[in-house]
């Protein structure tokens, strides 16, 4: 596979995973946006996994910690060395 298209493959499963998680954070009154920023090049599948737990582990705090009603930005950028995350 060439390294845009698996770029591209795990960006949509990434997505996915937000997508999933910022609708069930709208059903008790949530509001916000998720940044998600275009890898530079294929992340390792251990890293993904990584990725994809943290993600869901943002998303369990914001809803144990937050206000229903605030406003949340999750900005992510993902990279084969680390990965940037900002709220």
């Amino acid at each position: 596979m060439p390294a845009e298209a698996g770029i591209a493959a795990q960006r949509a499963g990434l997505q996915s995973l937000i997508d999933e998680e910022e609708s069930r954070l709208e059903a008790p009154g949530f509001t916000g946006d998720n940044l998600l920023a275009e890898p530079h090049r294929p992340l390792t599948p251990e890293t993904m996994r990584l990725l994809s737990g943290l993600l869901a582990e943002l998303y369990a705090n914001i809803a144990k910690h937050t206000d229903p009603g605030e406003f949340c930005l999750l900005y992510t950028s993902p990279s084969p060395r680390d990965t940037e995350r900002s709220r």
